[in-house]
């Protein structure tokens, strides 16, 4: 849904699309200010509680963006981006005391490259200020007067949270300043690793399909979408899969962990995936 019937919105209507990825970034520097200002004034103790307090008032002030943009997909990059600061605000004392391992180096590179590949994806989709994920302005749609608070617990902390408890195991993985179990950290690596060459290469092909010319009313069945229906979707609940067995490898202990990738897998399958195959079946 457009933003209009504002002299406001028909501002923001007029922007081009680099234009406009300069308002969303300079949203987010200023959420990830806020979120930072708003934990030192509580004088919060933990770099656990700090960041998820952080992650909250930031969320909050990407959706009050999104509201007065009517645009809920200003939050889109929020999945691929805060995670980066989140787990690199944990790695940070390690640098510090001069204390970060290869192990250390390996898994906050591994996160980096998945969130800066899955932005850049989302900036190459991403068609300006005007342009609202379909499945928002479906929900708009369904919720109407509704779609405020629905927009803010389904579209923004939802999520939010969702990330946040995925990176939880790497908290750990930062905090006891240990050496991880190898055979364990291996596994979690290739799985991590192999999850964005999936994920990479999943939304390559299916970027350069919709750019062809021949795209109208079919559906890509070539390359990796050969074998699977949702490839890309399987590399990213496999990626939060491979978060959570960094923090197994450190120490086992934490299997109880598992409510981040748990609850990414069932938003992917029961929610993501469903609504996909409605919309392709619609569209095509």
């Amino acid at each position: 849904m457009a933003c209009k019937n504002s002299l406001f919105c028909m501002k923001l209507n007029h922007l081009n699309k680099f234009t406009g990825l300069v308002l969303v970034l300079a949203i987010y520097l200023l959420a990830v200010l806020v979120g930072l200002f708003a934990t030192l004034q509580t004088q919060i103790h933990s770099p656990l509680w700090q960041m998820a307090f952080a992650n909250i008032v930031a969320t909050l002030v990407v959706y009050l963006f999104s509201a007065l943009t009517k645009n809920a997909s200003i939050y889109d990059p929020y999945w691929s981006l805060i995670p980066i600061l989140t787990v690199f605000y944990w790695f940070r004392p390690l640098l510090v005391f001069q204390e970060a391992t290869a192990y250390h180096w390996i898994v906050i590179a591994l996160v980096a490259v998945w969130g800066i590949r899955l932005t850049i994806n989302w900036i190459l989709r991403w068609k300006g200020i005007k342009d609202e994920d379909w499945r928002y302005t479906q929900l708009r749609k369904k919720t109407k007067k509704w779609f405020p608070m629905a927009n803010l617990w389904g579209i923004h902390l939802m999520p939010t949270i969702l990330t946040f408890l995925g990176s939880l195991p790497l908290y750990f993985f930062y905090g006891l300043r240990a050496k991880p179990n190898v055979p364990l950290f291996v596994i979690a690596a290739l799985i991590t690793f192999s999850a964005i060459v999936i994920e990479t290469v999943a939304d390559y092909q299916l970027r350069r399909f919709r750019n062809s010319a021949h795209t109208k009313n079919q559906r890509l069945k070539s390359g990796v979408w050969r074998r699977l229906n949702h490839p890309n979707y399987l590399g990213e609940v496999a990626f939060w899969w491979g978060i959570y067995l960094f923090g197994l490898s450190i120490n086992t202990a934490y299997w109880r962990l598992f409510l981040g990738p748990v609850a990414i897998t069932f938003l992917f399958v029961f929610v993501s995936i469903p609504m996909m195959d409605q919309h392709l079946l619609h569209k095509k």
